[in-house]
């Protein structure tokens, strides 16, 4: 098994009705293992450097990864 490391704790995990039908649930807990392991997914360089800065906040990053069915969340 593979130890991640994690850049933050999981608090509060907020979703869309729409994303929760969309999305393939298995695909969940991988995207936010990636998530808070600092892996942001299809995100753009400027939002990765805001990122990283606001993990060292304590504040919300953002991330966005595609399910196995290619739907974007």
């Amino acid at each position: 098994m593979t130890t991640v490391t994690q850049l933050f704790r999981l608090v509060n995990i907020y979703t869309t009705p729409g994303a929760i039908e969309a999305v393939i649930q298995d695909d969940i807990p991988a995207a936010l293992a990636r998530h808070q392991s600092g892996d942001w997914g299809d995100v753009d360089d400027d939002d990765k450097r805001e990122n990283a800065f606001t993990v060292r906040l304590t504040l919300q990053p953002l991330s966005a990864y595609r399910s196995s069915n290619g739907v974007k969340f």
